[in-house]
């Protein structure tokens, strides 16, 4: 991991709204994001321990859903990664 950070994908993404969109798995260059198939879009889902935070998942998202922030090194603990 090149930074330690959170990365989020909010109710914005197009696959939310049941439309397909894969725009930020075309753009992760590290293979971070992964797509859930078990509702009737596929939705991703960001595997922090693999995301670089980059930023390319953020500037390719056509609805801005993603973001990435940093986590203070003293909080940078594994409970930051169990969402994935």
């Amino acid at each position: 991991m090149a930074w330690q950070q959170d990365a989020h994908i909010n109710e914005n993404c197009l696959a939310y709204q049941n439309v397909m969109c894969m725009s930020c798995l075309d753009s992760c260059d590290a293979s971070a994001i992964s797509f859930n198939y078990q509702h009737k879009i596929a939705r991703p889902s960001i595997n922090i321990s693999a995301c670089t935070g980059c930023g390319f998942c953020q500037s390719s998202c056509p609805t801005h859903a993603i973001s990435i922030t940093p986590i203070a090194a003293e909080n940078a603990t594994l409970e930051h990664y169990e969402h994935v």
